[in-house]
């Protein structure tokens, strides 16, 4: 369990004061490792690309209801910036 094994991480002394924090300090840390490695980008990269679901849901009052969730290879080419947040904040006009 991530939470026991983070408790031995908790020491004020250092700010990190509740197991919550000591899991977010450990998840900071994980990504930084990530993405600092381009052969690991490189290869999550391609695992997302494979096996990704790519899910959008219509805002909270929009007119359509619905989720959708194609597998990400599904999704056509320029349509991962096609969400509804993206048109909600960059509405294209004609």
């Amino acid at each position: 369990d991530p939470a026991v094994l983070a408790a031995d991480y908790v020491d004020s002394e250092k700010g990190v004061n509740t197991i919550e924090e000591a899991l977010q300090g450990a998840n900071d840390i994980i990504a930084e490792n990530l993405s600092d490695d381009p052969d690991i980008r490189k290869l999550l990269r391609d695992v997302v690309m494979r096996k990704g679901i790519f899910t959008c849901k219509a805002a909270d009052g929009a007119e359509e209801d619905g989720v959708y969730t194609p597998e990400v290879p599904a999704v056509p080419s320029g349509r991962d910036h096609a969400t509804p947040e993206v048109h909600q904040q960059n509405p294209v006009t004609d």
